[in-house]
């Protein structure tokens, strides 16, 4: 067994126990990675600052191993070592070094479809925790079309993701909008009262700068009423999601609808579950086998643009 194998194994005997930190520099130490352990600033606290000590004195006797073996027994180009350390910097809550681990794992010409997927789905998660959604939309998104391409079980696991994704980009554009909205009101009732100031100035008599101060509180009345109903709308409306858009199985809003061959669709990952136990169309009964299903395409846009304008239903 190579000295990065045993790094490896080690590093996924102390994620297992939880031992996160460990995990990730051992991870660090087989790809012959520089370690987040090394980069922890001088201010942290001293008993980190302990165990910093002690690691960076194992990883020194680790790399020495190494060329003294006399050979190149690490591997840099391993994307399962990236992902490896990326879900243990997960579980640290290191947002940008998961980012940095992801995107080095997909750069790798030698990445497979499963180590990508995993990049992909650890990328989403990260930049949804950083705040970008449209990023964590895109990188689930991938993740997602791998889950299908080979097959995975983690479907499930990802679709959830790209759900939450979705939502977290609705709810940043929806902020954006209230913020929008509310400069335009304030600006609008600036241009009122200047005009209103304006014409209260050159008015010939105290009867006529009554009538000019009467008519823009009139405006301004108007044009608030009119902002509060669009918040109405938009915030309280009433919330009804599509019945083309739930998945009969689930009952949950569809992310990647598929279509039997009797022209049923239901959410990819639910009748994927079914089919495992009961080989038949769970509406019909008529034998339904996986290789039946085909993409409902269509159904599919129709839904990614319910959600768009609607981001609450990823809630349903």
């Amino acid at each position: 067994m190579s000295r990065a194998q045993q790094l490896k194994d080690d590093g996924n005997r102390h994620f297992k126990r939880g031992d996160f930190l460990v995990a990730e520099s051992l991870y660090s130490q087989a790809g012959c990675f520089s370690s987040i352990i090394t980069i922890i600033t001088i201010i942290t606290i001293i008993a980190i600052i302990a165990i910093i000590a002690i690691l960076a004195i194992l990883a020194i006797l680790a790399v020495a191993g190494l060329f003294g073996a006399g050979q190149r027994d690490y591997d840099s180009n391993n994307a399962t070592l990236y992902t490896n350390r990326a879900i243990a910097r997960l579980k640290l809550e290191l947002w940008d070094s998961v980012v940095a681990d992801c995107e080095s794992a997909l750069a790798l010409p030698t990445a497979t479809d499963a180590s990508s997927l995993k990049a992909q789905y650890y990328l989403c998660q990260a930049c949804l925790r950083l705040g970008d959604p449209e990023a964590a939309v895109a990188a689930g998104l991938a993740s997602h079309a791998l889950c299908v391409a080979i097959n995975s079980t983690s479907l499930a696991a990802v679709t959830d993701f790209v759900l939450h994704a979705k939502k977290a980009r609705w709810e940043q554009r929806e902020r954006q909008r209230i913020r929008e909205e509310g400069d335009l009101e304030r600006d609008l009732l600036r241009l009122l009262r200047a005009e209103r100031d304006k014409d209260a100035a050159a008015a010939a008599s105290d009867d006529e700068r009554r009538m000019v101060e009467e008519e823009a509180a009139a405006k301004e009345e108007s044009l608030r009423n009119t902002f509060e109903r669009s918040r109405k709308l938009s915030g309280e409306g009433k919330r009804e999601v599509p019945e083309w858009a739930i998945d009969d199985i689930s009952f949950c809003f569809m992310v990647d609808p598929v279509m039997t061959k009797n022209g049923h669709s239901y959410e990819r990952v639910s009748i994927m579950k079914y089919l495992r136990h009961n080989p038949y169309d769970p509406l019909t009964r008529e034998p339904l086998a996986p290789s039946d299903l085909r993409p409902n395409r269509a159904l599919r846009e129709a839904c990614e643009q319910f959600l768009f304008e609607n981001g609450w239903a990823a809630d349903y």
